[in-house]
């Protein structure tokens, strides 16, 4: 029996990870390797037999031992989801250069944006020095020496595949080949909403959700501004807000603060919250989350009421490649 090799760092890849295997890889066997973190549950399991899960470390698991293991499963493919990580730079590498299909696995919005990073060239040559010191200090190696460019997707030339929701939003500017990723099945959803206990929570499909995401101090003012601009519209309808796991403690304590807003700490991906809503609005400055589409809710995104000064929209241009999300100027857009 054929078998595939996943390696996730989030609940989202996670998410990803177990859609595709039921839309294309049933008939294989599946080890999902999730590094350690606070971003996964401890006691994720399924009754898949042939989706087998296990932990690695969060850091330096790119060692001769795991490439060995992973080589003695024979696998087919090798999907992942981050560049930003010399384990997975030197995994992705020998397996290549071994015959498995090394595929990256769409990583948010990160496919999509557009960066205008100050003083790029210098940024590229530090991420290419940095990672090859992490590779040689694992005592490992490999000889690939072109410039690492963390500012563009799939750039690495052993890259042999790139999943992507939105394909045809993509600048694929090394001619990868592009794979469709599925749209969520009813069969994946419940392996999913039994994985991470949805059951044990009191959902109320109705309420309007608001994605938190991190925001740096000089956006915080504005962020509390939009929540109750948003309150004030909808006083009639029950809100909930699903804080992102970096928000700062400060920034929650405020918006706890705010009087019709509930804050939820379900432990489930808010991808998934996302699905289990029906018939209400999505809301959220720039989430990356709302790229998965739930056809029953109406999307929007509020980053326009941000402004376009400081740090953040210097640097970083921010693309939307789905028609479900609709990007607001004034709150009167939501409805």
């Amino acid at each position: 029996m054929k078998a595939n090799i996943f390696l996730v760092h989030t609940e989202y890849h996670l998410m990803i990870s177990v859609n595709l295997i039921v839309s294309h890889y049933m008939d294989a066997v599946n080890y999902i390797y999730i590094t350690e973190g606070k971003r996964l549950k401890r006691d994720l399991i399924t009754k898949e037999r042939n989706i087998h899960i296990q932990r690695i470390a969060a850091k330096n698991y790119g060692t001769t031992e795991f490439l060995r293991q992973l080589k003695d499963i024979q696998p087919s493919n090798f999907f992942f989801f981050q560049e930003v990580s010399s384990d997975n730079m030197y995994l992705s590498y020998w397996l290549h250069n071994d015959g498995v299909n090394v595929a990256l696995l769409q990583d948010g919005l990160k496919p999509y944006v557009v960066w205008h990073r100050k003083n790029l060239i210098a940024h590229i040559l530090l991420d290419t020095l940095m990672f090859h010191k992490e590779i040689l200090k694992r005592k490992t190696y490999i000889p690939y020496f072109k410039l690492n460019n963390l500012y563009h997707y799939g750039e690495w030339n052993f890259i042999d595949e790139v999943w992507l929701t939105f394909p045809g939003k993509f600048n694929n500017r090394r001619n990868k080949k592009l794979r469709q990723l599925p749209d969520f099945s009813h069969q994946s959803m419940g392996i999913l909403n039994e994985m991470f206990g949805v059951h044990q929570y009191n959902i109320k499909s109705s309420d309007i959700l608001i994605v938190g995401q991190p925001r740096r101090k000089e956006y915080w003012d504005k962020e509390i501004e939009i929540l109750n601009e948003l309150i004030a519209k909808f006083s009639n309808k029950g809100i909930i807000y699903k804080s992102h796991p970096n928000t700062k403690p400060e920034l929650l304590e405020q918006i706890s603060r705010i009087k019709g807003l509930t804050i939820v700490n379900y432990a489930i991906p808010v991808e998934l919250l996302i699905m289990q809503m029906k018939d209400t609005c999505i809301i959220s400055g720039y989430s990356t989350a709302l790229l998965t589409n739930n056809p029953s809710c109406r999307f929007y995104w509020t980053y326009k009421l941000l402004g376009n000064e400081g740090r953040l929209f210097s640097q970083l241009q921010i693309v939307n490649p789905t028609k479900h999300i609709k990007e607001v100027s004034t709150i009167d857009e939501i409805v």
